[in-house]
């Protein structure tokens, strides 16, 4: 049976329910450790991230060793006679010991006196013959030298005045062939130029809008849905009003299916292949101020609560746009500051007082 397994569950508990099974242990003889809490997926239309638990049985404690029993008085005599005799033996074994151990070394320095002095007389004639291979070596090394100084001085004039005579053509030709290619750049710079006008003449924003209104009436079609998608240029784009009656069901849990709708207009509108991208943003029944007004609220009451409470405040997961909101909501307020965190989709705002805040 496996001491660690790992499961899940839509909650917590059911995940330590069946791991508990698996295990085959009640829970008080393991421990848990959750690894993962339920949670939605992105924009809450794929449904829910199951919790996930590990479950280890937990190491049973070493049973403690009986005491052993106390010695009788005749037991504790045996005991001191057997220690006296061995304290003996063992005298002996070392006076031995040590008479053999001084023969040892005796032998030992006079043999090694004696490897001493034949080791000191090799060296000696070693030493000599290395002197003078050295010795050799060093006059032919210098003879060596002189000639290869000799050799590297004759090229080097020999270059220096090829370079010379060289040169003068290679400026020329150099100073022509820089007039040619400056002539080139300008040619591909003017033919670059008419590119641009070509691509700029192209990419046509009336037919990038009719892209987007047309997959949001198909959309609305599919979904049976009566909406008049009202279209107007702003400095970050388009924004498509979305009029109709009951269209509460295209805003979604805190704007998550108007974002996701937003998403795929985006797609469907910018071609792969064009120049440029043109954004746009979805509206319905003016949601983004009011979700505006309502998360510029929400930053400066958790501003005030981080500096009452001298500690970070974190925010659910928001698009880019809801996070802009909180952040130039408190820009201006001089005891936090904000900061993104977490990876998309699940990216969230930290509300931070600031260190040298003191009020």
């Amino acid at each position: 049976m496996a001491n660690v397994i790992e499961k899940t569950g839509k909650t917590v508990e059911e995940a330590i329910s069946e791991a508990l099974a698996a295990i085959g242990a009640k829970e008080s003889e393991v421990d848990v450790e959750v690894l993962e809490t339920p949670s939605k997926k992105l924009f809450g239309l794929l449904g829910t991230k199951p919790a996930k638990v590990r479950v280890s049985l937990k190491v049973p404690k070493p049973a403690r060793t009986p005491a052993m029993p106390e010695k009788s008085p005749d037991e504790i005599s045996k005991s001191d006679s057997l220690k006296n005799s061995a304290a003996e033996k063992f005298a002996e074994v070392k006076a031995v010991a040590a008479e053999k151990a001084q023969e040892f070394s005796d032998e030992v320095k006079t043999a090694a006196a004696e490897k001493i002095e034949e080791v000191k007389s090799s060296a000696a004639e070693k030493v000599e013959e290395v002197k003078t291979s050295a010795a050799e070596k060093v006059d032919e090394i210098k003879t060596s030298a002189a000639e290869k100084i000799d050799e590297v001085k004759t090229s080097i004039e020999e270059k220096v005045s090829e370079v010379k005579e060289n040169a003068e053509e290679k400026i020329s030709e150099i100073r022509d062939s820089a007039e040619e290619k400056i002539s080139g750049i300008a040619a591909e710079v003017k033919d670059a130029e008419e590119e641009i006008a070509e691509v700029e003449e192209f990419f046509d924003k009336e037919e990038t809008v009719k892209r987007a209104e047309n997959f949001l009436q198909n959309v609305f079609a599919a979904m049976k849905i009566e909406v008049e998608v009202k279209t107007k240029e702003t400095d970050d784009g388009y924004i498509a009003d979305l009029i109709g009656k009951n269209l509460g069901l295209l805003i979604g849990k805190h704007g998550q299916t108007l974002d996701a709708l937003q998403y795929l207009t985006n797609l469907a509108a910018n071609k792969a292949d064009a120049p440029g991208r043109v954004h746009f943003t979805l509206d319905v029944e003016n949601y983004r101020a009011r979700r505006a007004e309502t998360l510029t609220k929400l930053a400066k009451s958790c501003a005030e609560k981080a500096v009452r409470e001298r500690r970070e405040i974190r925010l659910e997961a928001m698009n880019r746009h809801e996070r802009k909101v909180i952040h130039t909501a408190l820009q201006d307020n001089h005891r936090v500051e904000t900061h993104s965190a977490g990876e998309e989709p699940y990216r969230y705002i930290v509300i931070s007082p600031k260190k040298n805040n003191r009020h």
